[in-house]
């Protein structure tokens, strides 16, 4: 999290006033090609664990609109599992899945 809040205010400055504009986060292996299954699986609890944390700072104009959605909107699977079982169950699920699933 400290490495997004640096980028962030980095290279995220109040923007133009645009209502077709979203933000998002790249996030790449430092110096392997692929993130390890551990290292995926923490990477998708995070985003979705921070999910509400992100959204409220953004300014009003991006927040939830065609451009910057939420993963857990997007996602029926997310959202099935959010609505109906813990972060717990979450982790313990993406513990058992495969890469595939985990990025899915």
């Amino acid at each position: 999290m400290e490495k997004f809040w640096s980028a962030q205010s980095a290279v995220f400055h109040m923007p133009r006033s645009s209502k077709q504009c979203g933000s998002h986060v790249h996030v790449t292996p430092k110096s392997r090609k692929k993130w390890s299954k551990a290292q995926l699986r923490d990477i998708a609890i995070g985003i979705v664990y921070y999910e509400n944390q992100v959204q409220k700072m953004l300014p009003l104009a991006r927040r939830n609109n065609y451009y910057c959605q939420r993963n857990s909107i997007n996602s029926e699977v997310l959202d099935s599992w959010l609505s109906q079982r813990s972060w717990h169950d979450l982790a313990v699920a993406f513990a058992d899945s495969d890469r595939e699933d985990i990025i899915e």
